[in-house]
């Protein structure tokens, strides 16, 4: 008799589970409710109803039924991480931190909890640490793009740039071309002074993604770069067409922290001797950046 219960409430969760990878909550929760009225302490029942409970709004509920299913399988390291993505929607950083790790001590290559450690992290403003865990997540996945965008972006603000391109780069060996690999790495060439790569690169970001208003900001930054104005130009306008087609026909939209991101290259660029002409479109940059408020976001064409 016990074989057989334990037998249906497996098909239950099946059911289950069915359901609730296709979205459908409501279908699920019976069918998780189905499985613990004959197991009230299915540790894989109590855990995958509580995360229909966040799913839908009940956070309470959803901390209890996960703690219950912890409570019934402490080394279970998917349970932990589950806390941990509760804590994180609620902003509890602390307390998400310390799920990931409770799922990390069991389990050290799980990786969401290594990837989502290192998000938290960032969160707090830790980015040594975060950029310690993002590593540690990459050598499982090498190529994955999620996780080398965030590690990249981390070592840039960390002034890592050389490191940030060979993330970028094994990033790119592993995975078809991806238009968000390819700005970045170009960024990453232009920032190390390797113009023509950079050139090379963000065409082939342009090629896969043309419509990305952020690309055409490196163009224009590689093209002069290497000398061509007229060139650069050319696409520092086509990134403005671009962003205003997606916002309002009467304005131009000005992304400050694009602009400010531009500013920065260009600063550097000047401060490793490759080229004065760099300052004074920089200043003119400066010049537009001042002109907007803080809380605005466009200026009226």
């Amino acid at each position: 008799m016990g074989s057989d219960r334990l037998a249906s409430a497996a098909d239950y969760i099946v059911s289950a589970q069915q359901a609730h990878q296709t979205g459908r909550l409501e279908e699920a929760e019976a069918a998780y409710r189905n499985a613990l009225g004959l197991e009230p302490r299915h540790p894989d029942a109590l855990h995958l109803l509580g995360i229909v409970h966040f799913q839908t709004g009940r956070q309470d509920s959803a901390f209890d039924l996960i703690n219950s299913a912890i409570g019934q399988q402490p080394n279970i390291a998917p349970y932990r991480y589950s806390l941990g993505l509760g804590y994180q929607e609620l902003k509890r950083l602390p307390e998400a931190f310390e799920a990931y790790q409770q799922a990390l001590r069991i389990d050290p290559n799980h990786y969401e909890s290594l990837f989502n450690s290192s998000s938290v992290l960032e969160s707090m403003k830790r980015p040594r640490e975060a950029i310690d865990f993002m590593e540690r997540a990459l050598k499982l996945r090498p190529g994955d793009v999620r996780a080398s965008l965030s590690p990249a972006r981390l070592l840039k603000e960390s002034n890592r740039h050389d490191e940030a391109r060979g993330v970028l780069e094994t990033a790119r060996q592993a995975n078809p071309p991806n238009a968000r690999i390819l700005a970045g790495l170009a960024s990453r060439h232009l920032m190390l002074g390797a113009f023509d790569d950079a050139l090379t690169t963000i065409k082939e970001a342009i090629a896969v993604d043309p419509d990305d208003p952020d690309s055409y900001g490196t163009l224009g930054a590689s093209l002069q770069a290497v000398g061509d104005l007229d060139g650069a130009s050319k696409a520092f306008f086509e990134g403005h067409r671009l962003r205003r087609s997606v916002a309002f026909p009467d304005e131009i939209v000005i992304c400050k922290s694009k602009l400010q991101h531009d500013i920065e290259q260009l600063d550097y660029l000047v401060a490793q001797g490759r080229g004065a002409q760099f300052a004074e479109y920089a200043e003119t940059m400066r010049s537009v950046l001042a002109t907007v408020s803080p809380s605005s976001t466009s200026m009226t064409g």
